[in-house]
């Protein structure tokens, strides 16, 4: 079964190479996001599962952000192993992608999206020229933060 998949790897890569068709799954490299990452030059790079590894007692702003974005991964990633052309190039590879929970997925997914923002912190401009960011919760889906 192992040698499948690696023929269905290479077939997968063939034709992309050769078709310029996003037949790769969306977990890493160009086919996990739509908007080219000019710092990550790794195609496997990700930070995206540190928070796999937190003490739910110690999840920050960060953390929560990272868990959207890999459960949104995985719902593509079921997306992807469902598709039919998938299932016809690459069988194999389809059915451990279809073995993704999308049900419990989407439901973490609907809970945790948009809960964090991403702010630029326009005072402080570091001496290389980048600029700070922090993690905010988004006062749109908390409007008792006001309040506070």
């Amino acid at each position: 079964e192992e040698y499948a998949l690696v023929d269905e790897a290479k077939e997968l890569l063939f034709l992309v190479d050769k078709e310029n068709d996003p037949l790769l799954p969306p977990i890493y490299g160009a086919s996990a996001t739509s908007e080219p990452d000019a710092e990550r030059d790794d195609a496997t790079f990700s930070d995206f599962d540190e928070w796999l590894f937190a003490n739910h007692n110690d999840i920050d702003l960060e953390q929560v952000l990272q868990a959207e974005q890999i459960i949104k991964q995985l719902i593509k990633l079921k997306e992807w192993a469902t598709s039919p052309r998938t299932v016809e190039i690459a069988p194999n590879a389809a059915a451990i992608g279809q073995l993704v929970n999308e049900t419990v997925l989407e439901n973490a997914y609907q809970q945790i999206k948009g809960a964090v923002d991403v702010t630029k912190i326009r005072s402080y401009v570091a001496s290389n020229g980048v600029q700070s960011y922090v993690f905010r919760l988004n006062a749109e889906n908390y409007p008792s933060l006001a309040n506070l």
